[in-house]
């Protein structure tokens, strides 16, 4: 057996990219996987493989404060991480843990033991074997997350301690928490949760917070009183300065997030319901505000060539319902606007840039296209890679189902079905007859059709020639 295992930080990085979008299962997996076959594990059982992982996890951890905080230790135990984030991600989890494992009689009992170990009373969740499998694969997201807050401000103040050597005046960082996947890996209970169970009163006097009722008590006792900072802020109603108070209701909710994870971590667990109603709401904010920007990238590795505003609009959505955001990987969809003019491209982006890597999509119809970017990149399937739709354009890859209930949802209620449609004939000109044969409806518009895919898309019903474009661009820039 090999000791000293660690995970690379290249796979760290990944890990913690992949909590933006509550995507870390297959990660989880991955690196499991790799612990067992390191450690030659095979014949194991499944406790001991677990065991194996959080040891590495633990090492790796030591690792990353012996290399970016010396000095400083991980302050939390590594171990099976039983908190309202794992849960909601195991709730989640679609992938068949259970057949992929193979697990034994005994591994199976191994499970249901962990479970038995009580959380809490008032937790409620779905107890089968692939959601406490998915509990038992994740990494220690405490202890991450907790790792990248304080790396976040020793940089800080030792950027601070330089600087001021050269100039007097505050230096303002960029905050390590716009990740919000650590965010909620990390913290439990938002202000808005603490303010409806009554702050530090409220929760000490709620019967459904009895069972730690002594140690809110005495998180509570170590607070002190309200605190009158030194410095005045100017009041924006009135205009006049005035003292700035930190109330011990804010003091106590400051050392519940920061010195007492434990305690906090079994508060989340009693509001489960407002959790997961808070792991919602947060991770569709930050997706929305993520897909106004799913094209832009300032350094690109990695150019996908298309031909239309269709497939610019729905390749990058698509990669990031499929896991595998592309402007997070310096991959870019560049619009050509015609087949012609992929391939004019395509010849001025390998000469301007003889390193970038490329990835063309092409209609089956652009055989002249076709044939020429072949002959280019014969020799250099490492740097270059081509994809065409062998019958039709873009649409007719599309889930027959998804477009049909698209089209019904612009144009009204069971206009058009499924088998009305010819599966030989471009899917684009049949629709356009069917609305051209009814002037009520209007004009088709493409692009309006395509936005509405996007959101009935799924990871399951992504043309399997967009995930083979998307992977392979992937293998590219790695």
């Amino acid at each position: 057996m090999k000791e000293n295992l660690i995970f690379a930080r290249k796979n760290l990085n990944e890990l913690v990219k992949e909590l933006t979008f509550s995507n870390i299962v297959e990660h989880s997996i991955n690196l499991f996987v790799s612990v067992e076959k390191e450690l030659e594990l095979g014949e194991k059982s499944f406790e001991d493989k677990v065991k194996a992982y959080q040891e590495v996890w633990k090492a790796t951890i030591n690792t990353l404060y012996e290399q970016e905080i010396q000095g400083e230790k991980n302050r939390y135990e590594i171990g099976i991480e039983w908190t309202p984030y794992t849960i909601c991600i195991a709730e989640q989890n679609n992938y068949d843990l259970v057949d992929f494992f193979n697990l034994s009689d005994e591994d199976k009992e191994f499970c249901e033991d962990v479970y038995k170990k009580p959380i809490t009373e008032t937790v409620v969740v779905n107890k089968n074997a692939n959601f406490i499998l998915c509990i038992l694969i994740m990494p220690p997201l405490i202890s991450i997350a907790d790792f990248y807050a304080r790396a976040y401000e020793h940089h800080i103040r030792k950027a601070q301690s330089i600087l001021s050597t050269v100039q007097n005046n505050i230096v303002e960082m960029p905050d390590y928490r716009c990740n919000i996947g650590l965010e909620l890996a990390n913290n439990f209970i938002d202000q808005k949760i603490y303010r409806k169970y009554g702050g530090m009163n409220g929760l000490l006097k709620n019967n459904i917070f009895e069972g730690i009722r002594k140690e809110l008590l005495e998180i509570k006792e170590e607070c002190g009183e309200s605190k009158k900072l030194p410095q005045k802020a100017i009041c924006p109603y009135c205009g006049k300065q005035h003292d700035i108070i930190v109330h011990k209701d804010d003091i106590f909710y400051a050392h519940l997030l920061l010195l007492h994870k434990d305690v906090l971590k079994k508060l989340g667990l009693i509001v489960m319901d407002d959790y997961r109603e808070l792991f919602l709401t947060s991770y569709l904010s930050a997706i929305t505000e993520i897909e106004k920007h799913l094209n832009d990238v300032k350094n690109v590795k990695c150019y996908i060539l298309v031909e239309g505003d269709t497939e610019e609009k729905a390749i990058p959505y698509m990669a990031l319902k499929y896991g595998k955001p592309l402007a997070y990987r310096g991959i870019k969809v560049w619009n050509s606007k015609t087949k012609q003019k992929v391939y004019m491209d395509f010849e001025k982006f390998i000469k301007n840039n003889p390193d970038i890597k490329i990835c063309v999509l092409l209609d089956g119809d652009a055989r002249k296209e076709i044939d020429n970017i072949e002959r280019i990149i014969k020799e250099k399937k490492n740097q270059y890679v081509l994809h065409y739709i062998p019958n039709g354009t873009f649409e007719d890859i599309i889930d027959k189902d998804i477009a049909v209930y698209a089209l019904n949802s612009i144009y009204g209620s069971n206009i058009f079905v499924k088998n009305d449609f010819d599966g030989n004939k471009p899917f684009l000109n049949q629709v356009k007859k069917k609305i051209s044969m009814n002037s009520e409806l209007g004009e088709f518009d493409k692009i309006q059709f395509i936005e509405t895919v996007m959101k009935l898309t799924t990871q399951d019903n992504i043309p399997d020639i967009i995930k083979r474009v998307i992977d392979d661009c992937y293998k590219l820039v790695d």
